[in-house]
């Protein structure tokens, strides 16, 4: 069964070309790429139930997107991303310490409207995207929002958009240093709306919703607070940890069957 969903025009989803499409990733490559280690590959993980968890080096790219020009157009916005959430993360983050543990992180050097068109502008190519990973994630009207915010901020308010973000602890020591990537979807927090996203450790609640994130989320958030905060979680006791073990364990059982099942075949 294929994992992508029919696609019904391949013209470039921002300017309307005909012109060849790209390998357009959602979430950068980087965030798939830097997290290797070694021959080992990130672990995707889709809740839809479509297939099983599966490793990929590039992660999910999708050709019916962008054109060149557009796909170029956002460089530098996914640059800041990545050099944010992902190369210098412990450099612009420093700790801040609560009941004897870290509580979150806080950064003074970030540009808190660079970051959140950062996330808008994945969640917009999530919102367009034919792939089954980012099924989950559909803008319905604030489509054309998103999209213009993603191409020049400046241009526009952020509306219905704002983000929280958290980083992983792992108080129990289970070692889990590089999480598998869970598809983002969508969910409520007291009635508002928002998608969660992952990008590597650190995850991004993307609000999409006129009504602002109940406090004390709220004074968290990247249009809200002075400074860019990361809120800790610890992973043991996250949702999120329990989805990627159960997952994991049942494409732990349906691999061994096919194999099973392979090896009685050709006995």
């Amino acid at each position: 069964m294929s994992n992508v969903r029919p696609r019904h025009m391949l013209h470039c989803r921002c300017c309307g070309s005909a012109e060849k499409l790209v390998k357009a990733h959602v979430i950068p490559e980087a965030f798939f790429r830097e997290h290797r280690d070694g021959s080992d590959m990130p672990l995707i993980i889709s809740g839809a139930g479509r297939e099983a968890p599966k490793r990929s080096p590039i992660g999910i790219y999708d050709t019916g997107i962008l054109c060149l020009r557009c796909e170029e157009a956002l460089g530098a916005t996914d640059s800041y991303g990545i050099d944010v959430l992902l190369k210098r993360f412990g450099q612009l983050f420093l700790p801040k310490s609560g009941l004897g543990r870290t509580v979150g992180f806080e950064a003074t050097e970030i540009a808190n409207h660079r970051l959140l068109q950062f996330l808008i502008a994945v969640l917009w190519r999530a919102s367009v995207s034919s792939q089954d990973f980012y099924g989950g994630v559909k803008l319905g009207p604030h489509e054309d929002a998103a999209k213009q915010i993603a191409f020049d901020v400046a241009a526009s308010s952020f509306g219905v958009f704002d983000a929280i973000l958290s980083k992983w602890r792992d108080d129990e020591g289970i070692g889990l240093v590089t999480p598998p990537l869970l598809n983002p979807h969508r969910e409520r927090w007291h009635g508002v709306n928002a998608y969660r996203f992952y990008f590597g450790q650190v995850v991004a609640y993307i609000k999409v919703d006129a009504r602002s994130f109940p406090e004390p989320l709220r004074r968290n958030s990247l249009l809200n607070a002075s400074t860019a905060r990361v809120v800790s979680r610890n992973i043991a006791t996250s949702k999120d940890f329990g989805a990627m073990v159960s997952t994991t364990r049942g494409s732990v059982k349906a691999e061994e069957a096919r194999r099973a099942g392979r090896r009685g075949n050709t006995a």
